[in-house]
């Protein structure tokens, strides 16, 4: 199938996932408020995080191995079961270390039997971050993202029996988040694994070899992941809940607009994975700069309508919201360069590339929280993460452009063809699949 076609097809999927979490989105901040919202958006981020700088690049290993055929899809699923439990054990000791020093700070106010079912969804995001790279392996794009999709509308479903059947506000948003995990996981280990003989025997030469090969991507976006994650720890030392709730509101719904680019970047890190030359660095550039501008006008478009879309959709309580929101929109559009070059560098075994650039860019950016939240509140965080995200995606493209003999402009300019070839195809495959 086509890179259009392909692309066309993740995107209608994401417009589905995107439709229902906006959803859930809705139902659990009118549900909660802005103090449990930043309860909720400090014990949300602490799996993510965790499972970010614990799988270790297994999961980039898996899409390479099996892509390129190095190890036989079985032996990459049992070091991946043994693998995720031994991580699993190590980060759950971690997190429960980390709650009695930090006691008094990053976790006054949080009940442990919230961290309880938090931590408890370290091992199913883990796993299922394996299976899922083992999917992109076998080419399945389609059914990784149907089982996404799964995750979300469950978590829908569950959700409002908690909340409105239930009553049980915050807890109702924890407890319906694991089970939907739970559930999604299941799914994930019938579709993936159902049919192999699956042994928990430890490979410790296999495992080396996966974090060899991994761990510099794993680096990369562990980085990425403090960088996006980093600011909400910040703002919980040094502000209240409810401000924490305002700004994890902000984040989650520009993280929603990251649709276009994640989708895009998944088949780019698919094709990358199993080309032998740099002939498709064209095509990389091509989709780069119209993902950009598409992101670019997307972002626009929020910016006026922020102030009230919020209001609208949660409530005039989250109405502070707004001006973080604003502020982040510019970042959250350049981010997409990094989206589809760090999944092209990636893919071809460079991401050692995004690594530098954002290694400086999360000191930088921890940097800037740290000056500007006390004096500027949520807002100081929202411009200092917006100034990173820009900074390093640009510095990103120049690196990409040198390193593979193109201009700057080709990654970032669009031109009459982009819009011939890739955009009117994509969105004319996307509505067909939506009608």
């Amino acid at each position: 199938m086509s890179f259009a076609k392909t692309s066309a097809s993740v995107f209608a999927t994401k417009i589905g996932q995107i439709a229902i979490a906006l959803v859930l989105s809705i139902l659990i901040n009118r549900a909660i408020g802005p103090q449990n919202r930043g309860l909720l958006e400090l014990l949300s981020s602490l799996p993510v995080v965790l499972v970010s700088l614990g799988h270790l690049g297994i999961g980039n290993a898996n899409l390479y191995f099996i892509g390129k055929g190095i190890y036989s899809r079985k032996k990459v699923i049992d070091n991946s079961v043994s693998s995720c439990l031994i991580l699993s054990a190590i980060m759950l000791l971690l997190i429960f270390a980390g709650y009695h020093l930090f006691y008094d700070s990053i976790f006054r106010g949080v009940p442990p039997g919230y961290l309880l079912f938090t931590v408890a969804l370290i091992p199913l995001m883990l796993f299922q971050k394996y299976l899922y790279y083992i999917l992109l392996g076998d080419d399945k794009i389609y059914l990784q993202n149907k089982l996404q999709i799964f995750s979300t509308a469950s978590n829908v479903l569950v959700l409002v029996f908690f909340i409105f059947v239930l009553h049980m506000s915050l807890w109702g948003v924890i407890l319906s988040t694991f089970i939907s995990t739970l559930l999604s996981t299941w799914l994930c280990i019938y579709y993936v694994i159902a049919r192999e003989k699956v042994s928990l025997s430890f490979d410790y030469d296999m495992f080396l070899a996966s974090v060899k090969f991994g761990m510099v991507p794993f680096l990369a976006l562990a980085v990425m992941n403090l960088i996006f994650r980093s600011d909400v720890f910040i703002i919980k030392y040094y502000l209240s809940d409810a401000e924490l709730g305002y700004y994890g509101l902000s984040v989650s719904l520009c993280e929603r607009i990251w649709i276009l680019p994640e989708s895009i970047s998944l088949v780019v890190l698919t094709r990358a994975a199993r080309s032998l030359d740099d002939h498709s660095v064209e095509l990389t550039a091509r989709v780069c700069r119209v993902t950009l501008w598409a992101t670019l006008a997307i972002c626009a478009a929020l910016f006026l309508a922020g102030p009230y879309l919020i209001p609208l959709l949660y409530g005039n309580d989250f109405l502070p919201a707004v001006s973080s929101f604003q502020l982040l929109l510019p970042g959250i559009a350049l981010i997409s360069i990094y989206l589809v070059l760090h999944s092209d560098l990636t893919g071809r075994g460079y991401a050692r590339y995004t690594l530098i650039v954002f290694s400086l860019c999360l000191v930088a950016n921890v940097l800037l929280n740290v000056l500007l939240v006390p004096t500027m509140g949520i807002n100081g965080s929202a411009l200092a993460s917006s100034i990173c995200y820009g900074a390093g995606s640009l510095a990103l493209a120049v690196i990409y452009a040198r390193k593979y003999r193109l201009s700057a402009a080709s990654l970032l300019l669009v031109n009459r063809s982009d819009v011939e070839d890739i955009v009117q195809p994509v969105v004319a495959k996307a509505l067909r699949m939506m009608a």
